[in-house]
């Protein structure tokens, strides 16, 4: 059944990541998908050099508009966010739709480390917004980053990894997914969630030795539409999984990973990706 879902990300000129990635693999699903997005960006920002375009107050304006025309929407997924205002407008937002289901992607860092540009009072800002959210998908560090833990994100135990689901949890959404995790004890790779009724999973997966962005939205996207399938959340984990390794060995020997994810030509070639 189709489901009316609003895209809360960034768009980007070049670069199949964040909204141009979402929208296809949404509405190839066969859901109506809108979008707002939250600044324009002239490319991927591994590139080096790039503009981006701070949108807060069309996402104001949008809102008020969408608000007088009472527009609903069945699921909203939140992305890349540039200021403390963006956030208090979503929240606004989640309260207007709260039978929504409610994703939040925090995208505050990696690698142990804020992504540049990324001010630390943007932690508190996401877990405020992580506190009306259904499902929020931190990878490690942000995870670390939001339970105040930032020493746990490259590696952890798995008492640390029970610790951080709990604290996640404890911020008020019903689930959580942490992507990327790396065991200390044992090495290997893992998608670490909680579902709602507190049923912890660890599910392995192989890593594939090359960055390309967009492989989060990706899966952000493929996890929003299983849930909206009505799968368990370990099932649109694996499922969102699944697609995001295929998508990246059909793509890891192009000539310029930094322009993303062919999803288009996936999509149309019926890859099994969805």
């Amino acid at each position: 059944m189709e489901k009316e879902i609003l895209l809360v990300n960034d768009l980007c000129g070049v670069g199949k990541v964040a909204l141009s990635v979402m929208i296809p693999l949404l509405s190839a699903q066969g859901h109506i998908v809108h979008n707002l997005p939250t600044a324009l960006v002239s490319n991927t920002l591994d590139y080096g050099v790039f503009d981006i375009q701070d949108t807060t107050k069309f996402m104001e304006n949008t809102l008020n508009a969408w608000d007088q025309l009472n527009f609903h929407f069945d699921c909203i997924c939140t992305g890349f966010l540039v200021s403390e205002k963006q956030v208090e407008l979503l929240k606004r937002l989640f309260v207007r739709h709260p039978e929504a289901l409610k994703i939040v992607d925090p995208i505050l860092g990696d690698e142990g480390h804020l992504y540049p540009g990324v001010d630390p009072s943007a932690v508190e800002l996401r877990r405020e917004l992580a506190a009306s959210a259904q499902v929020i998908v931190p990878n490690l560090t942000e995870a670390a980053l939001l339970c105040s833990h930032p020493d746990w994100g490259i590696s952890v135990t798995r008492k640390q990894k029970d610790q951080l689901l709990d604290e996640l949890t404890a911020l008020g959404c019903s689930s959580a997914v942490i992507t990327s995790v790396v065991f200390a004890e044992e090495g290997g790779h893992y998608v670490c969630g909680r579902d709602e009724q507190g049923i912890s999973f660890d599910l392995p997966f192989e890593m594939i030795d090359v960055r390309i962005p967009g492989t989060g939205d990706v899966f952000s996207a493929v996890l929003a539409g299983a849930l909206l399938q009505k799968k368990t959340l370990p099932e649109a984990c694996q499922k969102a999984m699944d697609a995001v390794e295929a998508l990246i060995r059909q793509n890891q020997y192009n000539s310029d990973l930094y322009r993303g994810l062919r999803i288009e030509q996936a999509i149309t070639e019926n890859r099994g990706i969805l």
